[in-house]
C-alpha cells in the first residue's frame, strides 16, 4: 500500500506542478517542498483508505442483496403449526451445538431467529430488511435505534447469520 500511496502522490504532485505557470508562494526551500510532498502523501493515503471503505461497504450491500431470502419465502408458505414447532426445535438444537457467527453474539442470532419465526407464523408481512430491523431492535439492547449506517451494517451481518441458522435448521428438520 505504501507503494500505491507513493505512486499516486507522485502523479498528483507532478500534475499539480505542471498545471501551474507561477511558483507556489510557500515553496521556497527544500524543507517546505518536503512538507508539501508529505501533505500530498497524507491526503493520498486518506483518499485510498476512503476508497477501500467505500468498496467494502458496497460489497456488504451486495452481499446483503445476495443473501438467501428463499428461506423467508418458504417460512411464509409454511402454515402448519406442527411444522413450525419442528422447525423451532431444530433452531434450538442448532443454536446449542453448531452455531457460529463471527459478527454477532450467538444469543442475539438465536433470539432473532426464534422471533422471526414467530413473526412470520402470526402473519407479519414485510421485506426482510424491515423485519430484521424490527427483530434486532427487540432482541438486542445494543442495536442502534435509528436506521443509521452502523445499524444497516449490523443488520446485514446479523441477517446472514440468522438466515443461515434458519436454513440449516429447516434442512435438518425436513422443512425445506
Amino acid at each position: 500500500m505504501a507503494g500505491d500511496v507513493h505512486s499516486d502522490s507522485w502523479v498528483k504532485v507532478r500534475s499539480a506542478l505542471s498545471r501551474r505557470s507561477d511558483a507556489f508562494p510557500l515553496l521556497h526551500d527544500q524543507i517546505s517542498a518536503h512538507r508539501y510532498a508529505a501533505r500530498s502523501m497524507q491526503r493520498t493515503a486518506i483518499d485510498i483508505a476512503r476508497t477501500v471503505r467505500r468498496i467494502e461497504s458496497k460489497s456488504l450491500m451486495i452481499d446483503d442483496q445476495q443473501a438467501d431470502h428463499s428461506v423467508l419465502e418458504h417460512m411464509r408458505q409454511v402454515d402448519d403449526s406442527l411444522t413450525i414447532d419442528r422447525w423451532r426445535r431444530a433452531v434450538v438444537a442448532h443454536a446449542r451445538h453448531d452455531m457460529n457467527c463471527s459478527g454477532c453474539p450467538s444469543d442475539v442470532v438465536f433470539a432473532a431467529a426464534i422471533k422471526l419465526l414467530a413473526m412470520l407464523q402470526i402473519g407479519d408481512q414485510g421485506s426482510i430488511s424491515d423485519l430484521m430491523y424490527e427483530v434486532l431492535q427487540e432482541v438486542d439492547d445494543d442495536f442502534p435505534a435509528d436506521k443509521s449506517e452502523a445499524a444497516r451494517q449490523r443488520k446485514s451481518r446479523c441477517s446472514r447469520c440468522v438466515l443461515n441458522l434458519l436454513r440449516d435448521a429447516a434442512e435438518s428438520a425436513g422443512v425445506l
